[in-house]
């Protein structure tokens, strides 16, 4: 799809100040494809997707936090054991209605 001339023609129609969607309506492209390769060919880079830091999900950072106040729970004393009792029940209620909406 995208040869030599093919990207000869798209930079010639960007410098003659075409917009990205006059220059995919030319050139029978989608808007998108002539922005990407216009950005790739004057060297934007993209990560590989091996390279980049996985996502981390909800669910994930919900079960670190929960791991994280259990820890805490065997060094609270009794002003903290409220405040942890507190936490713990906002976790419970979060992890149920998680639950709820996956099913």
């Amino acid at each position: 799809m995208w040869t030599s001339e093919v990207d000869a023609e798209l930079v010639r129609l960007k410098k003659a100040g075409f917009s990205f969607a006059e220059i995919s309506e030319r050139m029978g492209v989608t808007r998108n494809a002539a922005i990407s390769r216009f950005q790739r060919l004057n060297g934007k880079k993209y990560p590989q997707k091996s390279g980049r830091r996985p996502r981390t999900t909800r669910r994930l950072s919900l079960l670190v936090t929960a791991e994280l106040f259990h820890r805490i729970k065997a060094r609270c004393d009794e002003r903290e054991m409220s405040i942890y009792s507190t936490i713990n029940a906002l976790l419970e209620r979060e992890f149920s209605q998680e639950a709820t909406t996956a099913a």
